[in-house]
């Protein structure tokens, strides 16, 4: 049995956490709170590239030198070695804030027994997140799954609401992230949520613990419109990813094959002045997944991302200080 905590509350706890791990830690902070975070580059920065892997101290060196105010997805396992202190005092040193950690539990999971130990790993990366002051974990649902989609609803917030008093226990959030690509939805025999609409839906029907991961790419893909940023409220907008594609036929998008920001056809514009009106105060994560040729260095991916991802920013009238 747990107590329980309201949304007022828990958002009021987590959102507490935030502001004391931003203290001291400029960055990029932009008007209305706002700053841009560093993703992991681990496979995620250039097609057909081996993993670049390295240990989380380097990986928030090339962010400090490139200028951005935080970063994102960093690899647990090497930072759980060294301790929440030595963290919290490496991203000090360098003026750096956690945008969010990985989930490792995902509700959407196809095997229960997997996710039924998944939640013992859950606890410990709450733990940790909360301790180096980063209350926010991702992880995003497949939009297409082999059982109907309200029986597969049912399942999903099932699971989700057993991960809740692990999250409310430690004052972390977890954002889900829609998959709208059709290749995600017709993966499997039905079709699942893939709109920022349903997510929502689904989080606000979950409690305090959830929300969305709201990115450019699948937010533009599933159809998504300005009102859709609006209605969704910034309680419920957690985590911001930004990216471009180019224009394409559904039949033709590939998820992993993305543009910078400002590269593309995605009305971005429209996307930021939205976050902005609902008072979005988080990190902005650029996600150009396969951007870059294969010899880029981690040091031109991180500043060529970050001057692309504050143009376009700028453009929404998002100004930096």
């Amino acid at each position: 049995m747990h107590t329980t905590v309201t949304r007022r509350d828990f958002l009021k706890v987590t959102g507490g956490t935030a502001a004391l791990a931003a203290a001291g830690s400029p960055g990029l902070a932009a008007g209305g709170g706002m700053f841009v975070t560093m993703r992991s580059l681990n496979g995620f920065w250039a097609a057909g590239a081996p993993p670049w892997t390295v240990e989380w101290q380097e990986f928030a060196r090339v962010a400090a030198r490139a200028g951005y105010g935080g970063v994102d997805g960093l690899p647990f396992a090497s930072m759980v070695k060294d301790g929440p202190e030595k963290v919290r005092a490496l991203l000090s040193e360098l003026k750096l804030r956690v945008g969010f950690l990985g989930c490792p539990a995902n509700p959407a999971a196809t095997d229960n027994a997997a996710f039924e130990a998944s939640l013992k790993r859950l606890d410990e990366v709450c733990q940790f997140a909360s301790a180096i002051g980063c209350p926010r974990l991702v992880t995003a649902i497949l939009s297409s799954s082999d059982v109907p989609k309200d029986e597969w609803r049912k399942r999903v917030l099932g699971r989700m609401n057993a991960m809740s008093p692990i999250l409310e226990r430690h004052k972390v959030r977890v954002a889900i992230e829609n998959l709208a690509p059709l290749h995600f939805r017709k993966r499997l025999k039905y079709e699942f949520l893939y709109t920022v609409p349903e997510i929502v839906a689904l989080c606000k029907e979950s409690g305090p613990g959830w929300g969305l991961c709201l990115d450019a790419w699948h937010w533009h893909h599933s159809g998504g419109t300005v009102k859709d940023i609006i209605a969704a409220d910034k309680s419920q907008v957690i985590v911001v990813h930004l990216d471009d594609s180019k224009k394409l036929s559904p039949a033709d998008v590939k998820d992993n094959e993305r543009l910078l920001p400002g590269e593309g056809m995605i009305n971005l514009n429209g996307f930021l002045k939205a976050l902005k009106q609902i008072g979005y105060e988080g990190h902005v994560s650029p996600e150009p997944l396969s951007r870059f040729p294969v010899g880029t260095t981690p040091d031109e991916v991180a500043k060529k991302t970050l001057e692309a991802t504050v143009a376009v920013m700028k453009k929404a009238r998002i100004t930096f200080v």
